[in-house]
Parts: C-alpha cells; sequence; structure tokens
C-alpha cells in the first residue's frame, strides 16, 4: 500500500496489490476487500487505456459484484490481446456456468486447453459436463487427472476437490462428499466457497451443530452468516 502510494501510477503495483485484496474477499467473504481493490486501480478510470493484467483483475472484481457483463467485456478484451490468457478464459468459464450458458462455458475451456495444466483444462471441461447431463463420467475423469497431478497447487487441488464433492453429492454418494471435503480442508487453505458449500452438505446431512461449530467465527461473511442463521 505504501509503495503504491508513493507510485500510485505503477500498474504492476496496482495489480499485485488489487489482487491480495481479491484473494481476501474470497478466502474471508468479506466485501470491503473488494472497494481496497478498485480505489487502487482508480487511477485507471474512465478514458484512460487499461493493461490487459489490469483489465483482468478489473473484471474478477465485477463479477464479484454480479456485473458480468462488464467482466465478461474486460476479459474478452485480455483474451484477445493475449490468446494464451489461461486465466481470462477461465474466468469467461466460470461467468458463463453462473449464467447457465453452458456451451459458452464449454468453448471457454477449449480455449484454454493446450495452455492451461491437464488438471486446469479437465476440470473446467468436467465441470460443464456435470452440469449438463453427464456428471458420472465427469467424475471419474476429473477423479484420474487429480490423481495424477500431485504437484498441482493447493488452490488448483481445492477448486477441483469441491468440483468433486458437488458431483459426488449430485450423484447421491455423501461418504464419497464427506471424504472431498475433508481432502480440501486439509490443504489447509482458508476458502469461503468452500465452507459455504460444506455447510450446504451438512445441512442436506440434517446435521446443523457441525455447521454452528464450522462457522461460529464466520459471521463477518454474508454468504456463511446466512448458514448460521439457516
Amino acid at each position: 500500500r505504501a509503495r503504491l502510494a508513493a507510485r500510485p501510477d505503477d500498474p504492476l503495483l496496482a495489480d499485485t496489490l488489487a489482487r491480495r485484496y481479491f484473494d481476501l474477499a474470497m478466502a474471508e467473504g468479506d466485501p470491503r476487500y473488494i472497494g481496497y481493490a478498485e480505489a487502487a486501480l482508480r487511477p485507471w478510470g474512465a478514458g484512460k487505456p487499461v493493461p490487459p493484467d489490469l483489465r483482468v483483475i478489473r473484471a474478477l472484481l465485477a463479477q464479484y459484484k454480479h456485473d458480468f457483463a462488464g467482466a465478461l467485456k474486460d476479459l474478452a478484451i485480455a483474451a484477445e490481446a493475449d490468446p494464451m490468457n489461461v486465466e481470462a478464459h477461465a474466468w469467461r468459464a466460470a461467468i458463463f456456468m453462473v449464467q447457465a450458458e453452458y456451451a459458452q462455458a464449454k468453448a471457454e475451456c477449449e480455449a484454454l486447453a493446450p495452455y492451461a495444466s491437464e488438471l486446469l483444462a479437465t476440470g473446467c471441461i468436467s465441470y460443464v459436463d456435470a452440469t449438463t447431463g453427464n456428471t458420472r463420467k465427469a467424475y471419474a475423469r476429473l477423479s484420474v487427472a487429480l490423481q495424477g497431478s500431485p504437484n498441482a497447487s493447493p488452490g488448483n487441488r481445492l477448486w477441483n476437490l469441491t468440483r468433486l464433492a458437488e458431483m459426488a453429492r449430485r450423484l447421491g454418494e455423501p461418504a464419497k462428499v464427506e471424504k472431498h471435503f475433508r481432502d480440501a480442508f486439509a490443504l489447509n487453505v482458508t476458502d469461503n466457497f468452500l465452507l459455504a458449500a460444506y455447510a450446504d452438505f451438512l445441512l442436506d446431512e440434517n446435521r446443523p451443530a457441525d455447521v454452528i461449530a464450522l462457522l461460529k467465527d464466520w459471521a463477518r461473511s454474508d454468504t456463511l452468516l446466512l448458514r448460521l442463521a439457516l
């Protein structure tokens, strides 16, 4: 923050700080961090050229606030400037999934596949397939890919374990759901979405006391406070 205050027009510093704030928002579910990140990008307001990397983080902040049209536009510009920008394609796929635009999500997964790790590419397409009627096949394919990627980053492993838990839940296999969530928590990565997904599973399994134990210190997150209320 101090370095950016001294050089507010430095895009690398702005990108680094904004991404750190975004990571904190995703980890803790506290939207104030999104405002802090937006403040770091303020010098690139209307009329000023925006570097592709800043377009990506600006898009992530926009989608957090459900400005999906704005996020997709920035990500499209970033991907056009650099077709190898895996992050831009991956986030476009994620937004299209939220919007139930499954064909477009699949196209983004195919666009990132030549440049992404096998696990990331498989996770992307499996997520689409599992949501469009091919859950069992997608679950098997992603399970193999995860087992074959022991050196994947904790964040990547967590995302895919959470997807596997969702697929197992859809298949009606609660023991597998529990195992995938336990493996995800064992990575020791704080993640608001993981906590919410596991709380939803516990509520469905009629285990409210476990939800309270899991989330008792998370009332600052709106999404987790909702699960506590339930």
